[in-house]
């Protein structure tokens, strides 16, 4: 499908590299619910992210809202065709066809320019690969003087994996099927030099055949060097994005992250585990990552963990896989583990360079004794769905 790119924008190199509180709005609530779904489409999904509507003419919008309105009270009405350029700082420059208006945005809302603009190159340049959702655009729409900036997205069939495990309807075959869906895209989304940074059950779409990652707004690039190889407009987009990445908060889903996340940020051995805790999610229903950050990957929560594998008849491969990725230290992590046992219990042919594993000789690298064999861990957190 060939996709017109709109102009330009003009950003350029931000000064002000501080981190803050990352504190979202929720962009439904600045001009009312009916005059939110009028102008973006009715809403399908709303949290921390912002919301997610329906796009009319196909696909969905992922849209973020600025929480402190700038001095543009003047426009009035809804003007879908605005221009915001960066002037230095926070300092904006917002233009239509007959306004142009300056305004200066909070540290968090300069930061959600940031995110924006971060995730509308990532998805950008990651165009073409298979189980990735489509990008289209980055729009801004002022509506009664209060400034929103839209993700512009193909559609993601399906629901998500967390929804389908709390309807009770993934039966094991279709949890692995997910699991290796998303794993072997995951590779092929850090072979681009990307990370994700927030694999969970919500940001994995799936009607049944299909399965789709979703959700970029926490992803970094591999390596700095790396920004060159992305697909910006220009560079100034570029300047932009490579000034303030890293001011962009160290956030992630707390119930899957690794236990390194919250001081190191996101990371290529962060997404396997998020991978890990996740697969564990939908073949199981356990959540298990917040009680390995409290006490420690002990024998005891191993041996639970396996108990619950093997009660819900996941294949020993793929447990063998889950356990040793949960216990290894981060540079020892193995997607292609995962993808590899996934791969060999559906009996499907693994993506190209993924090998079999031996599962006894990977297995015995993993670092159960640096851990603290902490005997306390909690059994009743353990035994509950989530």
């Amino acid at each position: 499908m060939k996709t017109n790119h709109p102009p330009t924008t003009g950003i350029g190199t931000l000064d002000d590299s501080s981190k803050t509180d990352y504190d979202i709005p929720n962009p439904q609530t600045l001009n009312g619910q009916e005059m939110f779904e009028s102008v973006f489409g009715q809403c399908r999904d709303a949290g921390s992210f912002g919301a997610v509507t329906q796009r009319p003419e196909g696909g969905v919008r992922k849209v973020v809202a600025f929480s402190v309105q700038p001095s543009v009270k003047k426009l009035a009405g809804v003007h879908s065709n605005v221009k915001v350029d960066h002037l230095g700082g926070r300092d904006y420059s917002l233009q239509t066809d007959n306004l142009s208006e300056n305004f200066t945005l909070s540290e968090p809302d300069h930061l959600h320019v940031v995110a924006g603009v971060m995730e509308g190159v990532i998805l950008r340049s990651l165009r073409g690969v298979e189980g990735v959702v489509s990008y289209r655009d980055r729009k801004f729409t002022a509506v009664h003087g209060y400034v929103f900036m839209s993700t512009e997205m193909g559609e993601a069939p399906g629901k998500t994996a967390d929804s389908l495990v709390k309807e009770e309807c993934l039966t094991l075959e279709s949890a692995l099927n997910i699991s290796y869906d998303t794993a072997s895209t995951l590779q092929k989304v850090h072979n681009a030099h990307v990370i994700h940074g927030d694999i969970t059950p919500k940001n994995i779409m799936s009607d049944g055949q299909k399965t789709t990652l979703t959700d970029f707004g926490n992803s970094r690039v591999i390596g700095l060097n790396k920004y060159l190889n992305l697909s910006f407009r220009g560079m100034n987009e570029m300047s932009f994005v490579v000034e303030f990445a890293d001011a962009l908060p160290k956030v992630g889903t707390p119930a899957y992250f690794a236990p390194e996340t919250p001081f190191e940020g996101s990371s290529i051995a962060g997404d396997i585990y998020s991978m890990n805790t996740t697969a564990l999610y939908l073949t199981t229903g356990l959540v298990i990552a917040p009680i390995i950050r409290k006490s420690g990957w002990s024998s005891k929560l191993y041996n639970l963990t396996k108990e619950e594998m093997i009660k819900n008849d996941v294949p020993e491969p793929v447990c063998q896989a889950i356990l040793f990725n949960l216990a290894a230290s981060p540079e020892n992590r193995d997607l292609e583990f995962l993808i590899s046992t996934l791969g060999d219990s559906l009996g499907v042919e693994l993506p190209g360079g993924v090998k079999t594993y031996s599962c006894p000789s990977v297995f015995a690298r993993t670092q159960l004794s640096r851990y603290s064999d902490y005997e306390a861990a909690d059994t009743e957190f353990l035994s509950k769905k989530f």
